[in-house]
């Protein structure tokens, strides 16, 4: 016979089961909840499983701003760097300072210095001069003189010495034109000078004494140099350089300002010519040999009477007020003692007076 399950069930039996059954859902009563500590009433209960989590270890939540919520971070303006590598076509910033900028033109040989404007911009033209550049042999680009040298006297390529060496970058220099002995001003290169103004150096940048002097002097005053190539010779043109070639001074440059340049001192005056003995001085200015100025019709000034020395001077004694020299013989002065004529040439008179017939002797001589 076969065991009817639904028999026991009506007659309240409990079987296996039914008995499993109740046991499995008293466990998931309890692992549902009832064994659980009971969160505080004030916790938020969209505060979500880390907050809850923070809560049971008494550790304070962290929360986490999300993107909509994070406040916008407020642009900062960085300052602007001054481009000290402007190019060419561009006039550098002014730099604190620093009075000038030079610009070398290298196809042009021309050197421009520049001031500030009000750009704030190195760009108001100050000072053009005349240079020999290398060609291809000098660089182009923008050189700061911070950290480079200068010198008096220095030793160039060819056993030669330049003047006034300012260092752009490197070998390259400004300085003047070659010298063949160090410390001798006299002893410039006058060929290499008349070449100013077109490309002959070796690289550098030769200028005329003055020019390179005026760098050497403001050398740390100058923010930086641009060596650049232009058809356009600059602002204020290309001056020209005079030639010493075939001059009186070729060893010396013109420009120098050494107090032994020759250049520098005036230009021997050719002295006024000694007056012809007997001669004297009208007050019209004209020198006069006989007794009236052919310039005005003065009479000679009886004070002037008397005998003229090779100085010049005129005399009425036997010797000379200014340079003492005596009177010299056989060259005696006539005037006619009677009405006070005097002849043309006082040592030549003529036999009679020609005013009063009187005779010429030694009663006449002076």
């Amino acid at each position: 016979m076969r065991y009817n399950h639904s028999i026991d069930l009506q007659n309240g039996g409990y079987p296996v089961k039914k008995q499993a059954m109740t046991l499995l859902l008293a466990a998931v009563l309890v692992l549902s909840g009832c064994g659980r500590q009971q969160l505080p009433e004030e916790t938020p209960a969209d505060m979500g499983l880390a907050a809850v989590a923070a809560i049971e270890s008494h550790t304070p939540p962290t929360l986490k701003l999300t993107e909509a919520q994070t406040p916008p971070e407020e642009p900062v303006e960085e300052p602007e760097e001054p481009d000290w590598s402007a190019g060419s076509s561009d006039y550098p910033w002014v730099r604190s300072g620093y009075a000038y900028y030079i610009r070398v033109n290298r196809s042009a040989n021309v050197v421009t210095v520049y001031t500030a404007g009000d750009d704030g911009r190195y760009s108001v033209p100050y000072r053009a001069m005349v240079c020999s550049s290398g060609g291809s042999g000098t660089p182009l680009g923008d050189f700061s003189l911070d950290g480079w040298y200068r010198w008096e006297w220095l030793g160039l390529v060819g056993g030669v010495s330049g003047q006034y060496c300012t260092q752009i970058y490197g070998d390259y220099l400004f300085h003047s034109v070659p010298y063949t002995e160090r410390y001798n001003k006299g002893s410039l290169q006058p060929g290499e000078f008349d070449k100013l103004g077109t490309s002959c150096s070796h690289g550098c940048i030769r200028l005329q004494v003055a020019d390179a002097k005026w760098i050497y002097d403001n050398k740390y005053d100058i923010a930086g140099v641009t060596i650049y190539d232009s058809d356009d010779p600059g602002p204020l043109g290309k001056p020209s350089a005079p030639s010493i070639g075939g001059s009186a001074y070729p060893g010396w440059d013109p420009t120098d300002p050494d107090s032994d340049n020759p250049w520098n001192k005036p230009a021997d005056v050719t002295p006024e010519p000694k007056p012809e003995p007997g001669a004297w001085k009208c007050s019209c200015g004209a020198t006069v040999t006989g007794n009236f100025c052919p310039e005005c019709g003065s009479k000679r000034p009886a004070e002037d009477e008397g005998w003229t020395c090779s100085c010049g001077a005129v005399n009425k004694g036997k010797f000379c007020t200014n340079c003492g020299a005596k009177k010299p013989a056989g060259a005696p002065l006539y005037r006619c003692d009677k009405c006070g004529w005097e002849p043309e040439d006082p040592k030549n008179p003529p036999r009679f007076c020609p005013e009063c017939g009187d005779i010429f002797d030694e009663n006449d001589r002076q």
